[in-house]
């Protein structure tokens, strides 16, 4: 058993080493959807080897070959839930870079109310040209995937608005804030019904401490008034900055 369970390890090694260099040494030829392909597969060899990991624990052989076996199995686990982190950070990364340029566009007044109904073109950009096609994509592969990923690619669009807005200094008026809200009420709305979306993860996606920052933030910009107290019970690490950007020439910024 102990010579069959190392054979394995070898084997499994070597999916883990392939699977490995297919993400390093290729990484500006490969698309978001190779590497969500092969984050499918790491997590399915992941899974399989923590079977493996549980059987040979169970097993009641205590040679020294076949605490060696353990061992080996245990080393091979460990680096197959190292890939699986290292492919979620990396396609996170690349949809990231990839809402860059779309966020660029946005200009850093903030201080005026919406045309219409409308979502912001920033927002539809980022769902048609970024937020669907990876949502499809990743839908394609192992279900436990999807489960990791899917919440993940939402909360990273989300992160990069609010940073993009700290990082521009934008100036958010009232008016500003309503239509930020309404552009994320949006996402959360096409979320909820698109068909590209599993039912399955909706819940998943929507919720998270990203939404949580979310809430907080939008309590800081959409107040008429902000009391000194309020600033000082958000629990954001950064609610200074977010007073920061609330645009003084619309609203008093302290009651």
């Amino acid at each position: 058993a102990g010579h069959l369970s190392q054979r394995a390890c070898v084997l499994v090694g070597g999916l883990l080493n392939w699977i490995q260099r297919q993400t390093n040494l290729y990484p500006r030829t490969r698309g978001l959807r190779s590497m969500c392909f092969l984050h499918s597969d790491a997590i399915k060899v992941s899974e399989a080897v923590a079977s493996v990991k549980d059987a040979m624990r169970q097993s009641e052989g205590s040679s020294p070959e076949e605490e060696a076996a353990r061992q080996d199995v245990d080393r091979v686990y460990a680096a197959s839930e190292k890939l699986v982190q290292d492919l979620t950070a990396y396609v996170l990364s690349k949809i990231s870079e990839a809402g860059e340029p779309i966020l660029t566009t946005l200009k850093g007044d903030w201080t005026s109310a919406g045309s219409s109904d409308a979502p912001g073109e920033y927002m539809q950009r980022l769902i048609d040209e970024l937020l669907s096609p990876a949502i499809e994509c990743i839908a394609l592969g192992d279900q436990t995937s999807g489960e990791i990923l899917m919440p993940k690619v939402v909360a990273t669009i989300i992160d990069a608005l609010l940073d993009h807005l700290q990082k521009t200094r934008a100036r958010i008026s009232v008016q500003g804030a309503e239509r930020l809200k309404g552009d994320l009420d949006y996402l959360r709305g096409w979320i909820r019904s698109s068909p590209i979306v599993p039912p399955a993860r909706r819940n998943a996606m929507l919720s998270g401490p990203v939404f949580v920052r979310l809430e907080n933030v939008m309590q800081l910009l959409l107040a008429p008034r902000l009391a000194a107290d309020a600033v000082s019970a958000s629990p954001l690490p950064d609610a200074q900055e977010w007073v920061a950007r609330r645009s003084r020439k619309k609203r008093a910024l302290f009651c």
